[in-house]
């Protein structure tokens, strides 16, 4: 997680033209936090090529997340990574830090106006599905 204006958030960015959605979160933890993706789960996708040579691609993320207040629609998979946490990202991560289960739980429950507003959803999701054991440590 990442901090912005005070504020706990996943960390995110936007796909470039033409790239792919898991190599766009890969260059997003590497630029936003200095870490390596090693596994995505669920990280399957399906690609087809339309008759005008256009590719579509079919992407299976953990959830989707839609704040109603814009036009933001947000994927959030569950990745394991390698390496160390960065100071300062590229752009605007601010101070990348791991959040220990625990301390998001109680972040969640006790102080949500802590954690940006459009994560909230998506946050309370990954905690419901890692209590029931839909979450594995290991990829």
């Amino acid at each position: 997680m990442q901090s912005i204006l005070g504020l706990l958030e996943i960390l995110g960015g936007r796909i470039e033209v033409g790239e792919d959605v898991y190599s766009a979160l890969k260059r997003e933890v590497k630029e936003e936090c200095g870490l390596e993706i090693q596994a995505i789960k669920p990280g399957r996708e399906t690609r087809t090529m339309g008759k005008f040579n256009e590719l579509s691609v079919t992407f299976v993320p953990f959830c989707g997340e839609r704040y109603l207040g814009s036009n933001f629609v947000g994927f959030a998979s569950v990745c394991t990574a390698q390496g160390e946490l960065i100071e300062k990202g590229i752009y605007d991560a601010k101070e990348p830090r791991w959040v220990k289960l625990t301390e998001l739980k109680k972040l969640l429950s006790t102080e949500p106006e802590k954690v940006y507003s459009y994560h909230l959803s998506t946050l309370k999701f990954y905690l419901k599905e890692k209590e029931k054991g839909n979450i594995q440590a290991n990829l």
